[in-house]
């Protein structure tokens, strides 16, 4: 397959994944809460959170899961050379302590 094929290919397949893990789903923020449901899209997409009253950064999704309490506000964001496109910043709805 010629370099330029691939390059095509994998352009394309990069596209849908991004879409796809920028997409702003309501169910899911109203099931969990607007401050988990932007941490595990940050997440997804190769950003950091730090909770408030947290003292350090949750950098990958396997540290998810301490955004489930009811209590975790997001306090901060780190999304340099993140994956997020400007459809996905519809997660920021919601979020009081940003």
């Amino acid at each position: 397959m010629a370099i330029s094929r691939y390059l095509k290919k994998s352009k394309l397949f990069y596209g849908f994944i991004n879409v796809a893990f920028n997409h702003y789903d309501k169910e899911r923020v109203n099931k969990i809460g607007p401050d988990a449901a932007a941490a595990e899209w940050l997440l997804k997409n190769e950003g950091s959170v730090r909770g408030r009253g947290f003292s350090t950064w949750i950098e990958d999704y396997s540290g998810v899961s301490v955004c489930y309490t009811p209590s975790f506000k997001i306090a901060q964001i780190k999304a340099v050379d993140a994956d997020i496109t400007s459809g996905g910043c519809e997660h920021f709805k919601g979020l009081d302590y940003l």
